[in-house]
């Protein structure tokens, strides 16, 4: 047979170009095709040339039950295989140490030089800071105005009130939270205001508190920036 292969030398060994999966392979194929009646070996047309494809017997088997796969595809790209292949496994691999950068360096030695554990089990750490905490300004007034809006929302929904209490008394239980029995002057501290999120949706405890962290100060920063 005299028809223009995909690949005219592919009995020379080379350098393979690119390798063409199978979500592209199927778009390049066309409606001819040559077949044998002696051979299962089937040369199917493609915008490239033919590709040569199927089961050949072969002479270099005494074994008249071997066979040779034949799979011949080509396509012309500047791509280079091998620089491919070399970063996929070079995004595959892991590196053998992490370097740390000096911010991640501070906190795992804050990490190490503060944790403790707790006669319940709990581990304790401090928190790690990357700005002076001094810098924060003043959070009280800020907390206690959204804490008085909260109760009004609070006294005007008697169902969200007893959800809200009974949230936070369960929070104390687990030891979340603590009581403070006398008011205290604000200090340097962060004060987090918080507010009640109903979830009609859950099963279980349908009221969520949610603490607003990125609150800002009288400095303009918050515990987030």
């Amino acid at each position: 047979m005299n028809i223009p292969l995909a690949d005219e030398l592919f009995y020379v060994p080379s350098e393979i170009d690119c390798v063409i999966g199978s979500g592209l392979f199927p778009h390049l194929l066309l409606s001819g095709k040559v077949t044998h009646p002696e051979t299962r070996v089937i040369a199917m047309q493609s915008t490239l040339g033919y590709i040569v494809m199927g089961e050949a017997e072969s002479d270099l088997y005494s074994s008249q039950n071997s066979s040779v796969s034949c799979h011949a595809f080509i396509e012309n790209s500047d791509v280079n295989l091998n620089n491919m292949v070399q970063k996929f496994w070079n995004l595959e691999s892991l590196p053998a140490r992490k370097i740390l950068s000096p911010e991640e360096q501070q906190c795992e030695k804050l990490f190490n030089e503060t944790i403790s554990r707790e006669s319940d089990g709990r581990y304790v750490v401090s928190l790690p800071f990357s700005d002076d905490p001094r810098q924060l300004g003043d959070s009280y007034k800020t907390a206690k105005r959204r804490l008085l809006s909260l109760e009004r929302r609070l006294d005007s929904d008697p169902n969200l009130r007893l959800g809200y209490n009974a949230t936070m008394q369960d929070y104390m239980d687990k030891g979340y939270l603590e009581k403070v029995s006398e008011p205290q002057a604000p200090t340097l501290a962060y004060h987090i205001p918080h507010r009640a999120v109903y979830r009609p949706d859950k099963d279980t405890s349908k009221i969520r508190i949610v603490l607003d962290a990125s609150a800002k100060t009288t400095s303009g920063k918050s515990s987030m920036t």
